[in-house]
């Protein structure tokens, strides 16, 4: 499945039917800076994801590790006017979860090498592939400061990828002091 996003809803029928099948579903959307956005996001949280498995933490720190990481997401969402709910969709949701859990993620893969107790400059050739997160991850480091954005699980991942913090001590300090509002919209 796809997400195609644009303006113009002639054009992206035509995209639709022309490319949507029985065994690749074509999905619709008018948020393209939602989609693209998202897109890129994934490859952080994935990161993440990848170090949680790397540092041996259980499945419930992950679970709450991505849930956390939507929040962040929409919080940057209301900011650059993109559609949170677009974060429910393929792009968000469901490119997230796939690329946050699997072996075959370039993201995930850095990440877990990472909390494997390699360094970023090793992890990167230990995946021997273009890592997306790593560039965008210090782009959305400097954009979320100018924006004024509380986003503790980039920080940290901030400080593990290019501060060379420790990646235990710097996921322990993210999970307890994050605070406890579970959601908010404003």
């Amino acid at each position: 499945a796809s997400v195609i996003a644009g303006s113009d809803k002639k054009s992206l029928k035509q995209v639709s039917d022309l490319f949507d099948s029985y065994y690749f579903k074509i999905f619709l959307s008018n948020d393209t800076k939602g989609i693209e956005m998202a897109g890129a996001l994934k490859n952080l949280y994935a990161i993440c994801s990848g170090l949680s498995d790397g540092l041996g933490f259980e499945s419930n720190t992950k679970a709450m590790l991505l849930t956390r990481s939507l929040s962040e997401m929409s919080e940057l969402f209301k900011k650059i006017n993109a559609n949170p709910i677009t974060l429910l969709g393929l792009s968000g949701v469901g490119d997230l979860i796939a690329t946050s859990s699997s072996e075959k993620s370039r993201n995930y893969s850095f990440g877990k090498f990472l909390g494997k107790g390699n360094s970023p400059s090793k992890a990167l050739s230990m995946v021997r592939q273009s890592v997306e997160g790593y560039r965008t991850l210090k782009v959305l480091y400097l954009e979320k400061k100018k924006l004024s954005l509380n986003m503790p699980i980039i920080d940290a991942l901030y400080k593990i990828v290019y501060l060379k913090k420790d990646p235990k001590k710097c996921f322990l300090k993210f999970i307890h002091e994050s605070g406890n509002i579970d959601t908010a919209y404003d």
